[in-house]
């Protein structure tokens, strides 16, 4: 695991732990908090060494307390360290993605355009077709000239005949 960049566990261990309690109390300091009739007793110089056992236990917890805490702290860091990292790069990314929508919408609407001019472009096309096509409907048939002629003809030949 990386180191936090914040604090490390001498520092907590400074500030939380009590300072009295890493002070050892020599025998003759021990003594002293007792009267005098009882200082040179046997039974002093044993509850000196449980005072210093029990004192030893009380420092060891705290100082596994002191760790632990730490150990917690320093992973929140750098959960809290990585989430802004990721944070940052969502943001990049996001950068990204609104210049690549804008680059589409131009794209969408230049073939837009592209598709509204070719959209005329054909209906000028289909409107010269339709001309076409009913002017080929009036222009008249090989037949219907063939008819046509006859019908001349039959008249040229009847106004001859007749005069």
């Amino acid at each position: 695991m990386e180191k936090s960049p914040l604090a490390s566990v001498e520092h907590f261990k400074h500030y939380f732990g009590p300072q009295y309690l890493f002070d050892d109390f020599s025998l003759e300091t021990f003594k002293s908090f007792f009267p005098k009739a009882l200082r040179d007793s046997p039974s002093i110089l044993e509850l000196h060494k449980l005072f210093q056992l029990h004192r030893k236990k009380i420092r060891k917890k705290l100082q596994e307390n002191i760790e632990t805490e730490f150990q917690s702290y320093e992973e929140k860091v750098l959960e809290t360290l990585a989430l802004v990292e990721n944070l940052d790069d969502l943001k990049e990314k996001e950068k990204l993605c609104k210049r690549e929508e804008k680059k589409l919408k131009k794209e969408c609407q230049e073939l837009n355009e592209e598709l509204e001019a070719f959209c005329e472009q054909l209906d000028e096309v289909l409107s010269q077709t339709k001309r076409k096509k009913v002017a080929l409907e009036e222009a008249p048939t090989l037949e219907r000239l063939t008819e046509e002629i006859i019908d001349l003809l039959e008249k040229e030949n009847t106004s001859d005949q007749g005069e």
